[in-house]
């Protein structure tokens, strides 16, 4: 829902949020997918891919810390939007925190190349 400002609600005012995470943490932040504003690529257009958070940092610490702490911004930012939808009069929808994780010590870049080749043929 555009009125609902979801991406400007992640990232914060001026960033806050982010720069807040990324600061504490020492860690690295990208929104990227489908409503993002991140360009990617040559064609500078944004993944065909759900929204989603990418969080790295170079120690386990960190890294738990980091995303707790985006857990807990993006279940706060889900019942905030559910009471936006209860006054709009909308059916509550339902959202949920997943998180997957990727060692990049635990690849070989062969599976990360087939990962991409799986993530281009997605694309309409």
């Amino acid at each position: 829902e555009q009125e609902f400002c979801l991406v400007k609600r992640i990232l914060g005012r001026a960033g806050n949020n982010m720069r807040a995470i990324a600061d504490d943490f020492n860690a690295k932040l990208r929104l990227r997918g489908i409503g993002s504003g991140f360009l990617e690529g040559s064609d500078g257009t944004e993944a065909n891919i759900p929204l989603q958070l990418n969080v790295s940092c170079a120690d386990y610490e960190n890294y738990r810390g980091a995303v707790d702490r985006v857990a807990r911004l993006l279940e706060e930012l889900y019942r905030h939007y559910r009471r936006y939808a209860h006054s709009k009069g909308w059916q509550s929808p339902d959202v949920a925190l997943r998180v997957d994780e990727l060692r990049r010590d635990d690849l070989s870049l062969d599976v990360l190349g087939s990962k991409i080749v799986r993530l281009a043929t997605q694309r309409p």
